[in-house]
């Protein structure tokens, strides 16, 4: 009886910038991918096949001690001939992960199989890893945990106090590691956050984008993959298509603007990036934008049908110094929170972002409670799907934000309005956006839920740190 598992990443927030021997993962760059790639292939018994991309028109071979089916968008699938050999390789697998990132999570299910059904195999293991992986403990490994000094970035030990811009500056080993190993000449790059400011503006943003029901899509697509022959060579090549299909996106929306960025994850449909906090909000809505417009290239169909493409983003803007575990968790929250709008709307790309300007940590529906005034409707209209609602605020943040149209002291004022005002009383505000002439410029929004000045007080909130990267609405 051979066995069927799945390896799959589920603590990256833990692992980024960890202590630890970092760099032998590769630096910042595709690191889901290297973890599978470097890792799992030196941990399979001789004999074992690991390289699987070039076998998108070879069945499975039966004879080996193990193959790796396919391996992207944090996940590896691995087919071994017996029992023995899976538990042999998980553990010398998680043994090298554990040494390697010191924190990565890795969620673990298996079946058994005669090699018969495919389809109710694959089904089977994705009922077992949702329930392992929400049972996965994210804390960190206890060996890590500081004695002394920690740094802001990551709450690891410092390890390291080097000279930066005549300053001393205290690091973790893994923060030294990483700016020692990336490639100082990676075109576009940043080594770190401090690269991504400037000096009006030290907001750095980092954003979450995730492809949409992927998951469905993919179940969808094997559903009628019964012959096992016929179902690993077509889940071979629906594997790099989608990886090939986002990237792709990516690669078109860096190459429209001339700004560093830190790649943290381009695998699959998963992508987490980190630029300039004002050009974030606009970099990652042309990215959604890129991934819709890939559905009209023929060379590139991760799927047999005309299954659309969409994809989702979550963008949080926080100050360098604020720790980037929980500035990556707003960013997840706030993906999962476009993806549940993108949910309602069918083949819809959706943007969530959010400003978090204080030292304290919080989640971001916690900060929308007890930010926004409770007027019975939400006072903000995130999230907003691209070709609709998103190019209303561009538009509009846009005219608030420039040249002299409107004069600075006014819009403070009617921000301050906005959001200062006893039971719902907009009665200051109705007289400051006649008084600045705004009327015609507001787009109220036709949702029950959203307040008609929402996109008006989002366009205030975020006047001053949105730019357009190219690409946007003109």
């Amino acid at each position: 009886m051979s066995i069927f598992a799945v390896y799959d990443t589920t603590g990256i927030q833990d692992y980024v910038f960890a202590s630890g021997k970092f760099s032998e993962c590769k630096g910042a760059s595709n690191l889901v991918r290297s973890i599978f790639a470097d890792i799992l292939p030196g941990a399979m018994p001789p004999g074992s096949i690991t390289d699987w991309k070039p076998r998108t028109d070879i069945p499975l071979d039966r004879a080996a001690p193990a193959e790796l089916v396919c391996a992207g968008g944090g996940n590896a699938y691995v087919v071994f001939k017996d029992e023995n050999t899976f538990r042999d390789t998980t553990k010398r697998f998680l043994r090298a992960v554990l040494e390697k990132t010191c924190g990565m999570g890795i969620a673990v299910a298996a079946v058994e199989t005669n090699l018969a059904n495919f389809a109710a195999d694959y089904k089977e293991l994705q009922r077992r890893i949702s329930l392992t992986k929400g049972n996965v403990n994210r804390t960190l490994i206890a060996g890590s945990r500081n004695i002394t000094q920690s740094t802001a970035q990551t709450n690891e030990p410092v390890t390291r106090v080097v000279l930066r811009h005549n300053k001393y500056v205290s690091l973790s080993e893994g923060q030294y590691l990483k700016t020692k190993y990336i490639p100082k000449d990676i075109p576009k790059g940043a080594r770190e956050f401090d690269d991504l400011t400037d000096a009006g503006n030290n907001f750095i943003g980092v954003i979450h984008a995730d492809g949409n029901n992927m998951s469905d899509k993919i179940r969808a697509f094997v559903a009628s993959e019964i012959d096992w022959n016929s179902a690993v060579p077509k889940l071979r090549r629906m594997s790099k298509n989608i990886s090939a299909y986002f990237q792709l996106a990516y690669e078109k929306t860096v190459s429209g603007f001339d700004l560093p960025i830190i790649s943290l994850v381009t695998d699959g449909e998963d992508m987490t990036f980190i630029i300039q906090g004002k050009y974030a909000v606009s970099f990652a809505a042309e990215y959604l934008r890129n991934v819709e417009r890939l559905n009209n290239e023929a060379d590139i169909k991760p799927f047999d049908d005309d299954e659309t493409i969409t994809a989702c983003a979550g963008v949080a803007l926080f100050h360098s110094h604020f720790p980037f575990i929980e500035a990556y968790k707003m960013a997840e929250e706030l993906c999962s929170s476009a993806k549940s709008a993108a949910r309602r709307a069918p083949d819809t790309s959706y943007v969530d972002f959010h400003i978090h300007s204080t030292g304290f940590v919080t989640t971001v529906s916690e900060h929308r409670g007890n930010y926004y005034p409770n007027v019975g409707k939400n006072l903000y209209s995130r999230p907003l799907r691209i070709g609709g609602g998103f190019e209303d605020f561009e538009q509009l943040t846009a005219s608030l934000s420039g040249g002299d149209k409107y004069p600075r002291t006014k819009l403070k004022s009617l921000r301050s309005a906005l959001n200062n005002h006893a039971d719902g009383d907009f009665t200051d505000a109705r007289a400051l956006i006649k008084s600045l002439g705004l009327s015609d410029e507001i787009k109220p929004s036709k949702s029950a839920e959203v307040h008609e000045y929402a996109l008006l007080n989002d366009a205030l909130e975020f006047m001053d740190t949105y730019e357009r990267v190219a690409g946007g609405v003109a």
